[in-house]
């Protein structure tokens, strides 16, 4: 028997290496993978040079083990699904009691990784229980795993374990039937069971094994993870062969031959534009950056198609939505290499509003979602009328009742005839009778009735999406675990795919781990930052270090375990194999800010990679941007229609369709010979950005500014920002510029403040129409409501935390209503929208005398003698006297003013304005907490009201005319307070992320010279 290692850091040059063994075998060899991903890859890969090939031609290690022991036995066994197993985790916790420490979240995945950790090197619960008889987490830990391969067995389930064991056993008795030679493709590391049964293969018949490692001995440090599998065949005799790629350009085989080893940096470079390192702010603006080099580098044949790129993250999930913008806005397709397939994500919107609308109700704005769905059909016709005339009709009902949720009531009011009727109705109960929590059998049964019963798929692509829906759904039918619809609901999401389908002319795209094995002429590696390449590892774990060390001496195992000190190695060599996917083009990139423009760090990786050019005598090139890009840096990015920041400020100024009038607006602008000489000054000003500031004068525009605000008017808050910096306001209120929000269910102080807001309307609103104070419990229904309803999308723990921390305020929010019940105060209006015309303020640019200032007052309180107080509520900290003095805080003057003159509260008198702290209570009191206390005639601590309203309206008529001018100035009112809340403090070069030298702008002053 032969044993032989082949390696080569370049993927390409490793896979022509293996199909190079396969041809000479005839095509007869077997090529085990680590992953069905690889596996599809191969495939593919035979098929291209070979024609037709059998799918049993490559297979992965487990499947083929599963293959040989259902052979051997007829066993009506199989591998178990990640969905069954965990299942079975789950099942398996309920039926153990354990240590409170692990009540954690992420704790059914932790023990998955280490059951399967240990079962790879054949270790049962027994084995690990004698090394370790007195340690208590082992036990907890042992007893799991027990009840775990129970619940398995129990339904005919293997594990990874199981799987190779028996494998092993049924590879002595079938030598006849395994392949003479086997090509071990991709592996980096083996596992006790896996080498295990690989020997047990060469034992029964195998003549020839021939191991593909990605591995380059020059850079020891770079690819030491793979160097104990190396031993580990060496050992057995194995005969090395190593090469390298010479096709590869020299810049490529500097990170390869260098990355980590830490040399001195030549003192002189030759610049490469073969590898490009891109600096953003934030996942979609990296996307956007590296998609930009796809498209220059085609343009100038330097890439044939952008399906020769392949793009690759460490985490799939988080860029998913950057990738889906970045696709939307330039029209370039992504084409996801998963396991999993691609998402079809009709289906996937439909399943999610049956979901929505069975935690909501069946209202109107459900059903609006749900109805016109192409999918829902019975018995082959569609669900809703065939004719357009009586669509509209059906969904023009629906709008009429929008908060309608009865189904025998929009039975009545949507069937148009009686055939019709019965079929709504059987549909409406079908999504009503989907469990809240149930067994998940009991998901299962109803899922599957509204399946087939209701939805049919128009392609093959839907067809196959619905069939593995119901593969999921089938899996759940031998279960009785507890399961909610939100979890319920996530596995059909996620099962809703269809087969991979690679668009002829897409940018490939795969997570680092997934991509393994696969070549690209230009790869394009993002997520380059510290704690995400390499990634960090949870703090909790079920299996320490000191564990692994005593099982692996105890037992004697000769492949080592995953210990947590290694794991920086194994993600080295990780990104060594996604460089050694590039052929001839490299892009690295990462966020040096998150969106918000908070500063981030790169990776170590990043570094390595830069130095190993450096020593080399190569210098990347580099291309920085951030939210501060917002005007164009030259004219051909303010022409270019696919400009996003061009689109900021050319079409801010105007009620033109940017999408057809949008160059001729540019062009227009740019002929301005005043804006002109700004942006030149600014440009000027880009190399040097710790001198000078732009003065924020676009006086040649304010025709269109005044316009604009003539249509839409101005908010207090407005206002309030221009005190504050009259650039956030420009960027905020005129460029209409809005801070990315990061896709998290993290509950930010700004929700909880709305959700506290409305939920104070309703209850005030209550007040009023019952004409007394309402008790607690109506109080804290309203709370619960509101917190289903505006969290609905937020998975459930989440949102009962909330619920919590919300119900647990409730009984001193209601002591402190009724403290203000007996001061004499009752509710006469909650979130009480009024407006003050501009021209009331006195004197004001004539341009902005009719421009609206529209306020929105969170109550009005009025007492027996006829007097009204304003306030707003503030669940953080609240503005003090000396900002409405400064111009920072006008709110409150402003509300008071509004109630005055306005003509419904005609006779009456403000007496007082004030901030209600929401979440601060007075502990003698236990009322709440003010702030900024406006009276009439004041008294202690509060102020003079009228004396702060007269304050309020010299800044208010100073801030206009200063916005009619168009001043719009960097000008901060505080740098550590108006500079700390600023949504824009990356397009601001006061703040610190500005005051770096920018490279590799080119020279704008010839640019925009004339």
């Amino acid at each position: 028997m032969a044993l032989q290692v082949f390696c080569n850091p370049s993927w390409r040059t490793l896979e022509a290496m293996a199909i190079q063994t396969w041809r000479r075998s005839d095509g007869k060899a077997l090529v085990i993978v680590p992953s069905s991903m690889l596996r599809n890859w191969w495939l593919s890969r035979l098929a291209e040079e070979f024609g037709g090939i059998h799918g049993n031609s490559v297979v992965t290690l487990e499947r083929f083990a599963e293959r040989l022991a259902q052979g051997a036995s007829q066993s009506l066994f199989r591998l178990a699904r990640p969905l069954e197993l965990r299942l079975a985790a789950r099942d398996a916790f309920l039926a153990c009691d354990i240590p409170e420490t692990w009540r954690v979240n992420g704790v059914i995945e932790t023990f998955l990784e280490t059951v399967e950790e240990l079962e790879l090197h054949g270790l049962s619960p027994e084995d690990v229980a004698k090394v370790f008889p007195e340690d208590d987490n082992i036990k907890h830990l042992t007893e799991l795993w027990q009840h775990w391969r129970n619940f398995l067995r129990e339904r005919k389930l293997w594990t990874v374990g199981d799987v190779l064991h028996e494998g092993i056993n049924a590879a002595k008795g079938m030598s006849d039937e395994l392949p003479q030679e086997i090509i071990v493709y991709g592996f980096t590391a083996l596992t006790e069971l896996r080498w295990k049964f690989l020997q047990a293969l060469q034992s029964k018949g195998v003549q020839t094994l021939k191991f593909f490692l990605p591995f380059f001995s020059g850079n020891e440090p770079a690819f030491r993870h793979t160097r104990e599998l190396l031993d580990l065949l060496r050992g057995q005799g194995a005969q090395i062969c190593e090469s390298c790629d010479e096709n590869l350009s020299d810049e490529l085989k500097s990170i390869i031959r260098s990355a980590f080893l830490w040399q001195p940096e030549t003192e002189t470079f030759k610049p490469t534009e073969r590898i490009v390192c891109i600096a953003a702010a934030g996942e979609e603006q990296e996307v956007e950056t590296a998609v930009r080099f796809l498209t220059q580098w085609r343009r100038e044949n330097k890439l044939r198609c952008y399906s020769d790129a392949l793009l690759l993250v460490r985490s799939l999930d988080k860029y998913l939505p950057a990738l889906e913008a970045v696709s939307v806005k330039f029209g370039i397709p992504f084409s996801l290499l998963s396991e999993n397939g691609e998402i079809v994500y009709g289906l996937q919107r439909l399943f999610n509003s049956v979901a929505e609308a069975r935690r909501r109700g069946l209202n109107g704005e459900m059903l609006w979602q749900i109805l016109p769905s192409p999918y829902l059909q019975i018995e082959g016709k569609p669900l809703l009328p065939a004719k357009s005339e009586d669509l509209k009709e059906v969904l023009k009902r629906i709008r009429e009742n929008i908060v309608e949720t009865d189904i025998e009531q929009w039975v009545q009011r949507l069937a148009g005839d009686e055939q019709f009727a019965p079929k709504l109705r059987e549909f409406l109960r079908a999504i009503a009778e989907l469990p809240m929590e149930a067994p998940a059998k009991d998901h299962a049964r109803a899922w599957r009735k509204l399946l087939n019963d209701f939805i049919a798929p128009e392609n093959d692509d839907e067809r196959e999406a619905i069939g593995r829906v119901n593969e999921v759904l089938n899996s759940l039918m031998f279960w009785s675990t507890n399961l909610t619809l939100d979890e319920v609901i996530g596995l059909i999401l996620d099962s809703c795919r269809s087969s991979r389908k690679i668009l002829s002319d897409s940018v490939k795209v795969a997570s680092v781990v997934d991509g393994r094995g696969i070549w690209a002429p230009v790869v394009v590696l993002l997520g380059l930052n510290d704690d995400e390449f390499p990634k960090t590892l949870s703090k909790f774990e079920l299996l320490s270090d000191e564990h692994r060390k005593k099982l692996s001496c105890s037992l004697g195992l000769i492949t080592p375990l995953k210990f947590r000190h290694k794991f920086a190695l194994a993600e080295r060599t990780l990104f060594m194999e996604a460089i050694g996917s590039a052929t001839e083009r490299l892009v690295l990139a990462y966020c040096r800010t998150d969106p918000e423009g908070k500063p981030k760090a790169s990776s170590v990786f990043l570094s390595a990679a830069e130095n190993a050019l450096k020593a080399s005598g190569w210098q990347w090139h580099c291309e920085e941007r951030d939210l501060g890009d917002v005007m164009p840096r030259n004219l051909k990015e303010a022409i270019d229609q696919r400009d996003a920041e061009k689109l900021a400020v050319f079409t801010a100024f105007t009620k033109d369709d940017p999408l057809t009038k949008e160059k001729a607006l540019a062009a227009r602008v740019l002929r301005n010979p005043v804006f002109h000489s700004q942006l030149l000054n600014e440009w000027r000003r880009w190399s040097k950005p710790q001198k000078g500031a732009w003065d924020g004068n676009v006086s040649a525009l304010s025709c269109q500014i005044v316009d604009k605000l003539q249509t839409s008017g101005l908010r207090v808050t407005a206002l309030e920002d221009y005190g504050n910096c009259p650039y956030k306001f420009f960027a905020r209120h005129i460029l209409n510029l809005q801070r990315p929000q990061d896709v998290t269910f993290t509950v930010d102080h700004r929700t909880i403040g709305t959700l506290w807001h409305e939920i104070m309307a309703k209850f005030l609103q209550e007040w009023q129409k019952s004409g007394d104070l309402p008790d607690e419990q109506v109080l804290r229904d309203i709370a619960q409501r509101l917190v289903n309803e505006k969290l609905a999308n937020y998975p459930e723990m989440t949102r009962e935390l909330v619920k919590g921390q919300i119900c647990s305020a409730i009984p001193q929010v209601r002591m402190a209503e009724n403290k203000e019940k007996q001061k004499g105060w009752i509710p006469i209006a909650a979130e009480k929208e009024l407006n003050i015309c501009a021209s009331n303020f006195g004197n004001i640019p004539k341009v902005l005398h009719q421009v609206r200032i529209s306020l929105k007052i969170d109550r009005i309180d009025e007492k027996a003698n006829g007097q009204l107080r304003v306030a707003d509520y503030k669940t953080g900290s609240a503005p003090v006297p000396s900002e409405i003095r400064s111009g920072v805080a006008l709110q409150l003057p402003l509300y008071a003013h509004a109630v005055q003159i306005s003509g419904e509260f005609e006779g009456k008198q403000v007496v007082e304005a004030l901030f209600l702290k929401l979440l601060q209570f007075t502990q003698r009191e236990k009322g709440y907490s003010t702030a900024c206390h406006l009276a009439h005639q004041p008294k202690g601590r509060q102020q003079p009201l009228e004396e702060m309203k007269e304050i309020a309206f010299s800044w208010v008529k100073q801030f206009l005319t200063g916005i009619a001018n168009a001043d719009f100035t960097v000008r901060p009112f505080s740098l550590d307070k108006s500079c700390k809340n600023c949504d824009f403090k990356a397009m601001c070069r006061h703040s610190k992320l500005r005051l770096t030298e920018r490279k590799h702008q080119g020279d704008s002053e010839e640019i925009w010279s004339d």
